[in-house]
């Protein structure tokens, strides 16, 4: 991964290379488009990973159509899993989280001036208020044609920006995460794809794929994976790797802030038992280390 500038400065640039693109649709409801978003945590040794996005098939909640958020992490975009779903009303698009909270999470018909509640249940446990500071125009190439650019503000110098048929420069499925002054990690959308066809490209990074588990990703054991049943936490959950490593190993719960929330030492072929008590509805990163090395990592969920 390349050194990042300033937040703002990664933002004022966002969105002005676009590449071509044999169609164009304005909708970000289109089965034909895929995205790319890569998280990061402020750790030392923090580690960051890729995760794509698509919206396929259909289905009705509640009497209520939504299309399908799938998700897959692994490099080759194979392996998918069922992520939430979302839906259109008007210019407006909602998404409902797998334990069945849902909220708004973009609007394209806002004016400057206008404010937004954001409550990104994906990856909040609280709404957020957006206004919209400036709305401007992003040409791509070689379609000859301009899509609706906004500018979200928040708090000062916590910008977002949103461009129609693309979504927002935190991530499809991450919109809000710029305006909400969070200071354990942040995203950012890496590529966009329609029809098989590249149509964004991030020039703050080398690939549309970018993940690793340390500085030092040669320390990653690829073999290791982090278990958590049931996801996401509501009462009680255990926490398990997928192999016995043959050694003990140092388990790490961390908040959106970076606080250390739990610290366990276990053998490999134990599991560790959490309950809901001891967190606060969120976001946390889960991290097994083994010799000063970082096997893995995941996410945890509390309800």
């Amino acid at each position: 991964m390349k050194n990042k500038a300033i937040p703002c400065l990664i933002l004022i640039l966002w969105g002005i290379n676009p590449i071509v693109s044999a169609q164009n649709n304005p909708d970000i409801l289109d089965e034909n488009k895929k995205w790319s978003t890569v998280e990061f945590y402020w750790l030392p040794n923090g580690p960051h990973f890729t995760t794509y996005n698509k919206f396929e098939g259909d289905t009705t909640i509640n009497g209520i159509s939504y299309k399908k958020i799938w998700e897959a992490k692994d490099s080759g975009a194979s392996e998918w899993s069922l992520a939430g779903f979302i839906r259109k009303e008007e210019n407006a698009y909602f998404l409902l989280n797998l334990w069945g909270e849902e909220g708004l999470v973009y609007n394209f018909d806002l004016e400057v001036g206008d404010t937004i509640t954001v409550n990104n249940t994906i990856i909040y446990s609280y709404p957020v208020v957006a206004e919209v500071y400036d709305i401007d125009s992003v040409f791509i190439e070689p379609l000859d044609e301009y899509r609706r650019r906004m500018v979200m503000i928040s708090y000062p110098d916590f910008y977002e920006y949103w461009v129609e048929g693309v979504g927002s420069n935190g991530g499809i499925v991450r919109s809000g995460c710029y305006v909400a002054p969070f200071t354990g990690g942040g995203s950012y959308m890496l590529c966009e794809w329609e029809n098989g066809q590249k149509i964004y490209d991030n020039e703050d990074f080398d690939y549309c794929y970018d993940s690793t588990v340390g500085i030092d990703d040669k320390n990653e054991n690829k073999n290791v994976f982090i278990n958590i049943s049931p996801m996401p936490l509501k009462e009680q959950s255990i926490i398990s790797l997928n192999q016995a490593y043959g050694e003990i190993v140092h388990l790490d719960i961390f908040d959106i802030y970076g606080k250390k929330v739990i610290s366990k030492q276990l053998r490999s072929d134990e599991v560790l038992v959490i309950t809901k008590s001891q967190f606060a509805p969120g976001i946390y990163l889960v991290t097994i280390n083994s010799d000063n090395r970082l096997l893995s990592s995941t996410k945890l969920i509390v309800q």
